[in-house]
């Protein structure tokens, strides 16, 4: 007798073997369906969602991918409460809500995934953002405790500059080298620059920091066996890890009454002021924001892809004349983002895109992270499509979206020397620096824009960082 997990997995052969559309793709289909309805069939209601959120091609993917990951969400399936808590940052399927997303990601921090609680102290520190019960830097100190380097990067942002905390640098430096310490990019060099006057007793910090962490490591391996991860409850081990953490940094860190670990004196960072394009008056139609992005999440997306950069000839698709030619271009690095791969920091990003734009959250093309290094460029091109490609998109990878009405790139590092964004035909030279953005029009009167070719000059010093999407005549999603 055929097993759930056998029935599963032969949809998952039959799904990914075999293209949408083909009689072997909607076998797959109705295979997971049949296992999602089934009694006990949570794992696969999870997948169906994943699913979903991956072929936007498929009518209704984003109402049916909401569908099947609350189901599975309601089991307790960590990744479907990770992806619903996703989705309800990107506005498409349901309603835009950062109460619903952060109480999602509580849930899993709760649990002990430390990238939820990295993303919950992230969101609570945002614009607007609801009450979870703690301070931002609070947050980002049980993160710590679960050994997570992004979260003592964060922490020690928030000491070295005094945003959030009471200004110390030696706690600030200390935290932020523990970081370097675990491969963090830029946290060597925030402590050199932020908090530079730490000196012996942040380095002394930092071992001490060090070997708490080496014996907590048979805490961090308990974590997640107990019933919290079927269970909407405390990990039994988190407030046990907490206080070891704590009891390294007093009295600046404490245990409170609940036996949970805190940062004397926290709040929440100032809000960030609006974002102001500047916009140019010829063509092409270009627009700079010199303070989209910051600092933290300029790192978090460089140190989230880092390890996974792909040369583009790693990612060519049949039929794309467009990758073609980024084939014969570009020769440093890409990472496609792709649903799957969203987080809070990608999403609310994209919010800031859509609503100092007024553009709408369907439209916008999944993002991607390019990188240069010494002697890298992207020779001079444009990024509209012909009416051909649009054709080929449709037919061959079901996308709806149409044209690229314009192009968005914020800078996450910028070279040293180098690298500049040039647009020949408007003169116009941009030298980029962490955090800025430019946006510019692939379209002029409802047609293709020959004036938006642009280039990226070759890097000479450093590094060149880019996050860029597309905004698009249509909706991406049937």
């Amino acid at each position: 007798m055929e097993s759930m997990k056998d029935r599963i997995d032969l949809a998952n052969r039959l799904l990914s073997q075999h293209r949408y559309g083909t009689p072997e793709h909607e076998r797959g289909y109705t295979l997971m369906r049949e296992a999602a309805e089934a009694p006990g069939g949570a794992w696969a209601q999870w997948l169906l969602g994943a699913y979903h959120l991956q072929v936007i091609q498929r009518p209704q993917s984003q109402a049916s991918a909401a569908q099947w990951l609350r189901q599975a969400a309601a089991a307790g399936i960590p990744p479907a409460i990770e992806r619903l808590a996703d989705m309800s940052l990107d506005g498409i399927a349901m309603p835009f809500s950062l109460a619903d997303a952060m109480r999602g990601l509580r849930t899993l921090a709760e649990r002990g995934h430390a990238p939820s609680a990295w993303q919950l102290a992230y969101l609570s520190d945002r614009h607007d953002a609801p009450d979870v019960g703690a301070a931002p830097a609070t947050l980002l100190l049980r993160a710590c405790a679960l050994g997570f380097g992004p979260a003592y990067y964060s922490l020690g942002l928030r000491f070295a500059t005094g945003s959030g905390v009471t200004r110390d640098a030696v706690i600030g430096r200390a935290l932020l080298l523990r970081a370097a310490d675990a491969g963090f990019r830029d946290a060597r060099e925030a402590a050199d620059e932020l908090a530079p006057e730490g000196g012996a007793d942040a380095e002394a910090l930092r071992a001490d920091l060090k070997a708490n962490l080496a014996a907590a490591q048979p805490m961090l391996a308990a974590v997640g066996r107990g019933d919290a991860m079927s269970a909407h409850a405390i990990d039994p081990m988190l407030p046990k890890l907490e206080s070891h953490l704590a009891a390294a940094v007093q009295p600046i860190f404490f245990v409170d009454a609940q036996g949970r670990a805190c940062v004397r004196d926290a709040g929440r960072r100032a809000s960030a002021a609006a974002v102001d394009w500047q916009w140019t008056t010829g063509l092409p139609k270009v627009g700079i924001a010199a303070d989209f992005a910051d600092r933290e999440e300029c790192a978090w997306l460089i140190n989230k892809v880092a390890g996974s950069m792909l040369r583009p000839e790693q990612i060519a698709r049949q039929h794309s004349a467009n990758t073609d030619s980024e084939l014969q271009q570009f020769n440093g690095h890409v990472r496609p983002l792709k649903m799957l791969d969203t987080d809070p920091v990608m999403r609310l990003l994209q919010r800031r895109i859509v609503e100092t734009l007024a553009w709408r959250p369907t439209d916008m093309e999944p993002c991607s992270i390019i990188s240069y290094g010494p002697g890298h460029e992207y020779q001079p091109h444009c990024d509209y499509f012909t009416e051909e490609q649009i054709a080929l998109n449709r037919e061959h990878t079901g996308d709806l979206g149409g044209q690229r009405v314009a192009t968005f790139l914020a800078y996450l590092r910028a070279p040293d020397r180098g690298g500049e964004t040039e647009y020949p035909h408007g003169g116009l030279l941009v030298r980029g620096r962490r955090g800025m953005a430019v946006v510019h029009y692939n379209i002029a009167d409802g047609a293709p824009d020959p004036a938006s070719l642009h280039a990226g000059r070759p890097v000479l010093e450093g590094e060149k960082w880019l996050w860029r999407s597309t905004l698009r005549e249509h909706s991406m999603y049937a």
